[in-house]
């Protein structure tokens, strides 16, 4: 059509045109379709990404925040995708992804020198490397500072390769559970009006 062909030039087969644009016949001689013209960025493609989430305060922020303050170091337990690792990055002054291969690696080879300075130190997915468990229960046996480290997993880690220490006495353990309404309705401190947690 005529709109085909100002928006084309036909070109002959020698000439070089970009990989996967038509090739039409015209007799005998093979032709390339090489565009000339191109659509404009679309307003949408020239967006800038979209925002990320809002955090929604959660009722376990206050009670870490306590715990942080007084205690070596607390483990953050329950399901996937219910907001663990967002919460512990909130009281958290650096993150270990292990999850991550590569950082799991590291990780596993010197376990006590991931847990340094600046701390809190939160390793997300723990269970991933569970040797980490007991290297944070060394660490607060050596170093009575509290606020050391942050642990968040979703499962438990495979027998064999369980810790042997359990962290009794040193880690404290906290559940936490999917957003409910009350936490919906938490002002931005994360306490209730009333003054309840």
């Amino acid at each position: 059509s005529m709109a085909e062909r100002r928006r084309y030039r036909i070109a002959p087969s020698r000439e070089t045109v970009p990989a996967g644009d038509a090739i039409p016949f015209r007799g005998s001689r093979r032709y390339h379709f090489a565009e000339t013209e191109r659509p404009p960025h679309s307003s949408a493609a020239m967006a800038a990404p979209p925002a990320r989430r809002q955090y929604i305060p959660r009722i376990i922020d206050a009670e870490l925040t306590e715990l942080l303050a007084g205690l070596g170091a607390v483990m953050i337990q329950g399901a996937k995708a219910i907001g663990k690792t967002a919460t512990a990055q909130r009281h958290a002054a650096r993150t270990v992804r292990l999850d991550r291969g590569a950082v799991a690696d590291v990780v596993r080879a010197d376990p006590a020198g991931a847990i340094r300075e600046p701390f809190p130190v939160f390793f997300d997915e723990w269970q991933r490397v569970p040797a980490i468990l007991d290297e944070v229960r060394t660490r607060i046996d050596d170093d009575p500072r509290p606020g050391l480290a942050i642990l968040a997993g979703s499962a438990e880690p495979p027998k064999a390769a369980r810790p042997t220490h359990t962290g009794a006495g040193r880690i404290v353990t906290r559940r936490m559970r999917p957003l409910t309404l009350s936490e919906r309705l938490l002002p931005a401190d994360g306490r209730h009006a009333d003054g309840r947690d």
